[in-house]
């Protein structure tokens, strides 16, 4: 079961005229679709965050109290501030809780939403910052993961031996400090040596997401340190084979924002693939895209989306509820269709202005583009309508093609963005044919922009707009929202291949290195495989162990796998993705199979 509802009633920011119910606060889910949310400053967005946070809290807090909207507060209201969410699905009754101003009504002392409050599943850009340690010279990881408001506090001891160390990590290092018991203290030190070896192995997978270049590894804790009440983890960040921390420079004040927020991201999120999972399964994570550059907010969604986590067999947060706000609009929109709209919801809040002078939220269903172009087709508002699909089309045909063809060069070394539609399309087209792939079905997107798209941008009263070109720029629309561009391999990975000499039988280990991305490119009717450019780098010869360096051209992969045949003497013909691996995690993959995924 998931959240399918939302209601809240003078709580923070929310507020509710007296006596008014179509006034309350009100998000439907349907059947417990994950939330994207944009929200400028001051518009309630924290306190959506909160109400949520509060509510999960009251399960295991007697004495949680609701925080009323103050402008609610001088009135006699007819029912009492609340926040209320209903649970749906799998075939069973719906479920209701509530955490209200009357201590009557809230009655939340249930495992499902205590379970929840005790995972830590709210995130936010400030809890980010405790990772930074930009003040500390000697980062201890210890308070952050096992302290009394630890992401791993509730985590229970997986390394106990008797029935009095079958407790939640923080009850046991309470005993712990308490007893001074050697056995309490070998299974706190061996429950949090194994934790850190399991959360260490999520960490790095989700790690490679945003930067292949960076690891992590965590020190043991010691039974002495335990003993002597001062227990240290630490954590050493590798740097392109760099370690950053111990005698080297500290990994908080090398690495940039966004790396220190990635980091801090994938900790938060691998401490909840590492500890048992809560019956409801939420993350609800507030402006964290705050401290993330544009290249490095994409990885996150698609953290959260894959249907299993690369590298790993089965983990992934799919299954979870995720709740994700901005204040950026601009990312908002690009997250929206990055994301699709299959289990999202989309929700837009801005500031409104009550008849009394005071602010408070309005909450808006955030229509997608495609929609309002509908809309106003179906209002017959022409103009309106060519003016969205126009805008549709470009933001398409822009997720598709590869930086590159986005941007142009200037003189003095600076990129701008390309900003004729006109030409956006020729670069499409172009990529399209590059790649093998059929350009006859987008052949109407120039006949739509000399047409209707272009004059009804501008004020041309002499240009028509006829219902049929509208109906073809749709069509041209659904075409394009099929076409999809996934990068596989990154440029300056290495690829290798082995083969044995065809007279000799002599092994020989070749590697190469990608110039340009390799990306898998899919239409509603095709697959393709984008151009693959290597240069060889060097040959090992492996009953000896001889290596030579080469520097030679780049070449397309298959002329590169036909220069390693001719100079074994191999007569056959070969596949370059069969023969071809490429390092995943810890294996050699067949690039054949990798890009079929």
């Amino acid at each position: 079961m998931k959240i399918s509802k939302i209601i809240i009633s003078n709580y923070r920011a929310f507020y509710s005229e007296k006596g008014k119910k179509d006034t309350e606060y009100r998000i439907n889910l349907r059947l417990g679709e994950n939330m994207l949310i944009y929200g400028e400053n001051g518009s309630g967005k924290s306190s959506l965050y909160k109400a949520l946070k509060d509510l999960f809290r009251s399960s295991l807090e007697a004495d949680c109290k609701i925080t009323e909207n103050i402008f609610s507060k001088d009135e006699e209201l007819e029912e009492q501030p609340f926040v209320a969410v209903t649970f749906s699905g799998d075939g069973l009754t719906d479920e209701t809780y509530q955490l209200s101003a009357d201590p009557h009504l809230t009655q939340n002392a249930n495992e499902k939403l205590s379970s929840v409050a005790r995972s830590r599943s709210f995130m936010t850009y400030r809890d980010l910052l405790r990772v930074h340690f930009i003040d500390n010279p000697e980062v201890n990881l210890f308070e952050f993961l096992f302290g009394s408001d630890g992401l791993l506090a509730d985590m229970p001891n997986p390394s106990a031996t008797r029935a009095e160390t079958k407790l939640r990590m923080y009850a046991l290092w309470q005993a712990t400090i308490g007893q001074q018991d050697e056995v309490t203290i070998h299974d706190f030190t061996n429950g949090v040596n194994q934790i850190m070896s399991d959360l260490n192995n999520s960490l790095n997978h989700l790690l490679r997401y945003f930067d292949e270049s960076i690891s992590v590894s965590f020190s043991a804790l010691s039974e002495d340190a335990v003993k002597a009440g001062k227990p240290v983890v630490k954590m050493t960040v590798t740097y392109f084979e760099k370690a950053l921390g111990g005698d080297a420079e500290e990994y908080h004040n090398f690495l940039n924002e966004a790396r220190l927020s990635a980091l801090a991201i994938c900790i938060f999120l691998a401490a909840h693939l590492s500890v048992p999972a809560p019956a409801y399964k939420i993350l609800f994570l507030d402006d964290i895209f705050t401290g993330l550059d544009t290249q490095n907010r994409i990885p996150l969604l698609n953290i959260l989306t894959d249907k299993v986590i690369r590298g790993t067999v089965s983990e992934t947060f799919t299954d979870y509820q995720v709740f994700l706000s901005t204040y950026d609009k601009q990312w908002f929109d690009l997250a929206k269709n990055h994301l699709g709209t299959s289990n999202w919801h989309f929700l837009e809040m801005y500031i409104d202005k009550h008849s009394k002078g005071f602010h408070y939220p309005a909450l808006l269903p955030s229509e997608g583009d495609f929609e309002k172009a509908t809309h106003y087709f179906r209002m017959k508002q022409y103009p309106a309508c060519a003016n969205y699909q126009r805008k549709i089309c470009e933001g398409l045909i822009k997720r598709f093609l590869p930086d590159y063809k986005k941007y142009d060069a200037l003189p003095n070394g600076d990129i701008k963005p390309v900003e004729k539609l006109a030409t956006l399309i020729e670069r499409f087209e172009s990529y399209l044919i590059e790649n093998g792939l059929d350009v006859t079905p987008y052949n109407g997107l120039k006949t739509c922009l000399r047409a209707f798209m272009n004059p009804l941008s501008h004020d041309d009263g002499e240009s028509p707009a006829y219902r049929k070109e509208l109906e073809l720029g749709f069509e041209l629309i659904k075409k394009l929202q099929t076409l999809k561009n996934t990068e596989y391999i990154k440029q300056g990975e290495i690829i290798r291949t082995q083969q044995a000499h065809g007279e000799t039988g002599v092994p020989y280990l070749y590697e190469f290195e990608v110039q340009t991305s390799v990306r898998v490119l899919i239409s509603d009717t095709e697959r393709k495989i984008s151009k693959l450019i290597i240069r060889p780098t060097k040959m090992t010869k492996l009953d000896d162990n001889k290596v030579e360096k080469f520097i030679y051209d780049a070449e397309p992969i298959d002329k590169g796998l036909k220069s390693v045949c001719d100079f074994l003497k191999i007569g056959a013909e070969l596949d370059p993705l069969q023969e071809f691996t490429w390092r995943n995690g810890d294996s050699d993959e067949p690039l054949n199979s990798m890009l079929q995924k």
